[in-house]
């Protein structure tokens, strides 16, 4: 009888376009049974197929340095990757350790000739894939940062975001950031600042140089959106002077 490993993967819990692992683990016993195969070890993530890091997947390389098993089973190729380049290194470390992989879905064992041709036609099918996900992602990004909506990166201190993602004033947090501002151009010092609004030295810092708070916030490389203005720009800019000065005299 063989001995093999089953592996399953979901991108995150809530991915309704994923099978869900407890799927996979059932697919992949019943196939087992029907072929006369023993699974041995069980791994599992909830991470996407680019991450190579993936805790269940690295336990299972460590699984294999030291146990001997016939095969790793999954309910489907891009479950183990999406990259053909991954799946190609695993396909070759596997095969030198004398392991085949096994995809239940796509009815497939890389122990066999015409399993490996099959293979390579899947996993280079799984990475067109990935990569029009992507291209999808990417467009849009690019259509919410026109519509000015907010799509990545950390709200700035001061605003919050709506369910229709556009970010509005905090009102309480927004009084803040006036007051840094004030007392900044009051010559009162950054540390002597954060101490008197209960926060974080950094973040003051942060603030005073922020030109999100004149209404405009970085999104994607030098994309921008209009956000609502906090601060004046005459305000900011004299601020940044005040910055540049105080950082020449070290």
């Amino acid at each position: 009888m063989k001995k093999a490993i089953q592996y399953c993967r979901v991108s995150s819990e809530g991915q309704a376009d994923n099978t869900s692992i407890q799927d996979q683990q059932e697919k992949i016993k019943n196939y087992s049974k029907t072929y006369d195969i023993e699974i041995v070890a069980q791994f599992s993530d909830i991470s996407s197929g680019g991450n190579t890091e993936r805790e269940g997947y690295q336990n299972l390389k460590e699984y294999i340095k030291e146990n001997k098993i016939d095969c790793i089973i999954v309910y489907k190729l891009d479950r183990l990757h999406r990259s053909l380049k991954n799946l190609l290194q695993d396909k070759e470390e596997f095969e030198e350790q004398g392991i085949s992989i096994i995809s239940v879905i796509e009815q497939m064992d890389t122990s066999t000739a015409q399993g490996k041709l099959f293979f390579n036609i899947i996993g280079s099918f799984s990475e067109f894939e990935k990569d029009l996900i992507n291209t999808r992602t990417q467009a849009g990004k690019a259509i919410k940062i026109k519509n000015g909506q907010f799509t990545a990166g950390k709200i700035p201190y001061g605003y919050e975001i709506e369910k229709s993602e556009y970010l509005i004033i905090n009102d309480k947090q927004a009084e803040t950031v006036k007051q840094i501002y004030k007392l900044y151009l009051a010559d009162n010092s950054i540390r002597a600042i954060a101490e008197k609004v209960e926060i974080p030295k950094s973040t003051v810092a942060y603030i005073l140089k922020n030109e999100a708070y004149i209404g405009k916030l970085q999104q994607e490389k030098e994309s921008y959106i209009d956000i609502p203005q906090i601060i004046a720009k005459r305000t900011f800019t004299m601020v940044q002077t005040k910055l540049n000065k105080n950082n020449k005299r070290g």
